[in-house]
């Protein structure tokens, strides 16, 4: 979305929700949505970025229905749960969908991300990433990599 910004699209034609507050229905969302900004995803363009989708009952069905009948949304999903959407997506969006799965940081990436370094040659780090190693397995996201508050370590 910052991208978008930047690049000059109006800030109302960006929309982030997160299934996590529990809408049912992505139709009647985009109904508020549209009634709120005046923007109408079937005439204005309107970059849509959903979170946390695998959340929502039947969401292939209802992202289906908002592509075939909004042609100038773009629509982004994202989630934490990997394979059921995935599957979801294979069967109920045909073509409609491109996979972008983004992995957990390395260790290496994970101190090069905390401590502000380019590391060229891990092995030179190794001790210091070792000392990490706790850290880097409490905070896998590289949004926590920073978080100074004690995440307590499984096991």
């Amino acid at each position: 979305m910052d991208e978008l910004l930047k690049d000059g699209v109006n800030r109302l034609n960006t929309l982030y929700f997160t299934m996590d507050y529990g809408v049912t229905q992505l139709v009647e969302f985009l109904n508020s949505y549209s009634s709120v900004t005046g923007i109408n995803g079937k005439w204005d363009k309107v970059f849509v970025f959903l979170d946390e989708v695998h959340l929502l009952k039947d969401w292939a069905s209802q992202v289906k229905l908002l592509y075939d009948s909004f042609p100038n949304l773009k629509i982004v999903l994202s989630g934490s749960a990997s394979l059921q959407p995935e599957a979801e997506a294979m069967e109920k969006l045909a073509s409609r969908h491109f996979l972008l799965e983004i992995p957990a940081p390395s260790l290496t990436e994970y101190y090069s991300l905390k401590h502000g370094v380019h590391i060229v040659e891990p092995l030179l780090y190794e001790a210091d990433m070792s000392i990490e190693l706790d850290s880097y397995i409490a905070k896998p996201l590289p949004e926590l990599v920073n978080v100074e508050e004690k995440l307590r370590v499984p096991g």
